[in-house]
């Protein structure tokens, strides 16, 4: 366990998860590590007595404050970290597929659906036959080229504005990241869909409210940041915000590539664990590599070691 002076309170009961270098907060008298933040309900045992989330959270965001928002981000994957990986193969890819003849038949020539249509490479933009084999040949080797990804937004979207599709969220997701945003954290989406098909995501889960668009503050694809396997990706993302320090980012994955890759960028990062993921190497099982729930991130008690 780890403490803090807070105020004057002591909180001496912190109990992370892993290891983290201390990062001085700007400002601040006292240390605190970047993601030992109380984001999560539930008390926090101080030597004044148990405190819950709002209290330390108030103290902290007023005068005495040293926790702005600016000063701590944390990045999400979306499959296979905030909700099932079967999600996007199971449901989304072949809704895609499922939905790209009748769109075809209505669009092929249109305007709007030129940008995809050309996006693609020679034969395919040019030949229908050609560009649907192309997408079913992607989409079967699981192949991330953003031309792709753009289209699949494209099919997508009628499907989540009538509310076929729902993204499902696992359980502790929704109250973790609104706890977050709460707290100051800025939140921050990178995945190899595009953009667009990020927003109709996170626009549309199964949580009340279903929009988590409204807290998340940016977001990055393989277009505007770069492969998720280049540690050239994460120092991009990092530019954007010169004002904060490689150290005070938490980036979350369930690939442990792209974790590697954000720990070379800076970054602190873990591979978080869900049911249907890829299981990890042995060398990432151990404590201080990997989290099966947000709630394990949280400040003011152990993680439940039988999830």
């Amino acid at each position: 366990a780890h403490r803090f002076f807070l105020a004057g309170e002591e909180i001496s009961y912190i109990d992370f998860p892993f290891s983290l270098p201390h990062t001085p907060v700007r400002g601040a008298t006292w240390s605190l590590t970047a993601v030992a933040i109380t984001v999560l309900p539930g008390p926090i045992e101080t030597r004044h007595g148990v405190r819950d989330r709002n209290h330390v959270r108030g103290r902290l965001g007023g005068r005495e404050g040293c926790l702005a928002g600016h000063w701590l981000m944390v990045v999400f994957l979306s499959e296979g970290t905030v909700c099932p990986i079967s999600f996007v193969k199971d449901v989304l890819f072949p809704y895609a597929l499922q939905a790209l003849p009748a769109t075809l038949d209505k669009k092929w020539d249109s305007p709007d659906f030129a940008p995809y249509r050309n996006a693609f490479p020679e034969p395919a933009a040019s030949s229908r036959p050609v560009f649907e084999a192309h997408v079913a040949d992607l989409v079967k080797r699981d192949v991330k080229v953003s031309y792709l990804k753009a289209l699949q937004g494209y099919l997508w979207l009628a499907g989540y504005e009538s509310g076929e599709i729902k993204a499902p969220l696992f359980p502790d997701v929704s109250l973790s990241m609104r706890a977050w945003h709460d707290a100051g954290i800025k939140l921050i989406i990178y995945s190899s869909g595009s953009v667009p098909a990020q927003k109709l995501l996170f626009g549309h889960t199964n949580a009340q409210p279903p929009s988590f668009i409204p807290i998340i503050s940016d977001w990055f694809d393989t277009v505007n940041a770069g492969m998720k396997m280049e540690s050239s990706s994460y120092t991009s993302i990092l530019s954007r915000y010169p004002d904060t320090q490689p150290q005070e980012w938490l980036f979350l994955s369930d690939n442990v590539d792209e974790v590697t890759a954000a720990r070379a960028a800076g970054m602190h990062s873990l591979v978080v664990v869900r049911p249907g993921n890829a299981p990890l190497p042995e060398c990432h099982v151990g404590e201080g590599q990997a989290v099966r729930t947000f709630e394990g991130l949280a400040v003011g008690g152990k993680r439940n070691e039988s999830s």
